[in-house]
């Protein structure tokens, strides 16, 4: 038997340690899992808020994202095994049963501070200042030139960016945007070199390809390492949708976050996900070839329920108002300590809190600490990045926050309805207030998507259910086969919120005038939306679905 054939024998140490944990209750995790757990690599998720600002919204929000691993690990085991005890021929072998658990512990390794703070927020904020000083630098290098030769070149780079705006969201050649699923993989191999886990893995039987397939399956799919592998990535396709499922989003990431935010947040999670667990199935879909996990058609509703309380949390806890705020000013604090503030490696040298994320050595020791480092910092004189970054963390601790002093919720149907991306939607409204009242530095824009996660589309459509009577077939099921009740046409909303930062005597002026302008706005898209081609589906109120509401 060759190394690539996946062994059915048991791994030579099958204990178990056992976790009590107040959602699922006892957990066990085999011995290499428990090995993993105890690395500085793992034990960092102790540090990491699994919900980021929301801590200083909600107080019992104090989870972190170790625990949220090991629950994502343990539901992982939970499904792999049903599917394998129910169905002795997808031949799912011990060693998938371990590797779809491994995926599930270390698929959020890759976090940084304040979870998806940083890698949504900080991260891209510090690109677009990088890409900023680079258009800086470039016009200072064109001093030397004629006026006409440098109007010719500023045509020629708006007509690119331009080109590329067009192309946003869909060009093959656009740079990949940094996400901590990245990190995850990298800091995964840093994690089994510096702990020499090769030799536990070994005695499990599982292969350096193996740790490529556990890489694979924190990603959701083949990635170009296991491609260019002698792995077989068409074989037990269906183990790729248990940690991070591409097709439709029905994983057990989502299933363990959704009732552990719950819990922590004070609501009620309203889906049953061991009724998802006991009618899960897998079936080959006729028309790609492709294996995929299938659920009970009575499951239909349940699967409505599953993705309502995605858009619950994220309408009542990871996107209101302060805490959008909250989250605003952590970017600001780390943007000001990106300036000063070092991390260190293990080879002595130092990198910025933004430089980390391509050194794992210095990532494993950047946590939600950065505040607290922030406040131990000493500048020189009110003005440097050390006292401006202390200033923003010392308003969040005295609750100086931002104020939020226009939101407005525009329904989302089709592309007429609402430029494209948040990122148009952003520049329409600053040109606005440019107009309007002048821009100001105080002035935060943010804009924000709420959804079933599926954009503007039913993610149930992209799920697969079987029937009773034929349980090998999987066939999908419309809304109103399900309910009249659930939503039909509209499964996103964009919700556009200013921000003012507060403090000077000219702020009530300027706070009218700001929601002078979020009136303005929703009057000009008042009338674009009347015209559009789905106007008819709001009925004789389609002129008044934008919600301006005023704080």
């Amino acid at each position: 038997m060759s190394q690539l054939e996946t062994m059915a024998s048991e791994p030579k140490d099958c204990t178990e340690k056992v976790f009590n944990d107040p959602i699922h209750g006892n957990m066990g995790f085999p011995s290499l899992c428990v090995k993993i757990i105890d690395t500085p690599q793992f034990q960092r998720l102790r540090y990491l808020k699994q919900l980021g600002g929301g801590y200083f919204v909600y107080p019992d929000a104090s989870h972190n994202r170790f625990e949220h691993s090991l629950g994502v690990c343990h539901l992982a085991g939970l499904l792999v095994t049903e599917l394998r005890d129910r169905q002795p021929t997808l031949e799912i072998t011990p060693q998938d049963v371990l590797c779809v658990q491994i995926a599930g512990l270390c698929h959020d390794l890759g976090h940084g501070p304040f979870s998806h703070v940083f890698d949504n927020k900080f991260i891209p904020a510090v690109e677009r200042e990088k890409k900023e000083e680079r258009e800086r630098e470039r016009e200072r290098e064109k001093e030397g030139i004629p006026a006409a030769e440098r109007e010719k070149e500023r045509e020629r780079e708006k007509e690119q960016e331009e080109r590329e705006r067009e192309q946003e969201g869909t060009s093959a050649d656009k740079p990949k945007r940094w996400k901590h699923e990245d990190a995850s993989l990298a800091m995964f191999d840093h994690m089994v070199k510096e702990n020499k886990l090769e030799e536990d893995f070994g005695e499990c039987h599982l292969t350096p390809l193996h740790r490529k397939f556990i890489k694979a399956l924190i990603v959701g799919e083949p990635t170009e390492e296991l491609l260019e592998s002698a792995w077989d990535t068409k074989k037990k396709d269906f183990l790729f949708e248990i940690v991070a499922n591409k097709r439709n989003g029905v994983d057990v990431d989502k299933w363990d976050y959704f009732q552990r935010d719950c819990h922590h947040l004070g609501m009620t999670s309203s889906f049953d996900l061991k009724r998802f667990i006991k009618f899960a199935r897998v079936i080959t879909d006729p028309v790609d070839g492709k294996s995929q996990i299938c659920y009970r058609d009575k499951e239909a509703f349940n699967m409505y329920q599953l993705f309502h309380t995605r858009f619950t949390l994220h309408h009542r806890a990871y996107q209101h108002k302060t805490v959008q705020a909250v989250e605003l000013m952590l970017v600001e604090a780390m943007r000001e300590a990106d300036k000063f503030l070092k991390i260190p490696g293990d080879d002595g040298k130092e990198w910025k809190i933004s430089e980390c994320i391509d050194h794992m050595d210095a990532y494993t020791k950047l946590t939600d600490n950065v505040i607290h480092q922030i406040l131990l910092s000493k500048g020189e004189g009110p003005n440097s990045p050390e006292e401006r970054a202390k200033k923003i963390v010392n308003d969040l601790q005295q609750r100086k926050l931002h104020k939020c002093v226009g939101e407005i919720v525009v329904p989302v149907l089709a592309d007429d309805y609402m430029p494209k991306s948040e990122k148009s939607v952003k520049e329409e409204i600053e040109e606005l207030i440019l107009k309007k009242t002048g821009l100001d530095e105080r002035i935060r824009i943010q804009v924000s998507k709420l959804d079933y996660g599926n954009e503007a589309d039913n993610p149930v459509n992209d799920v697969r259910f079987w029937k009773k009577d034929k349980p090998d077939t999987a066939v999908p099921f419309k809304a109103v086969e399900v309910s009249f009740l659930v939503p039909q046409f509209c499964f996103m909303e964009r919700l556009v919120r200013v921000f003012f930062k507060t403090g000077a005597s000219n702020d009530k002026d300027w706070i009218e005038n700001l929601q002078k302008v979020c009136r303005d706005w929703c009057d000009e898209q008042k009338v674009k939306r009347t015209e559009g081609e789905h106007a008819d589906k709001f009925g004789k109120h389609a002129s008044g679905t934008f919600y301006p509401t005023f704080h």
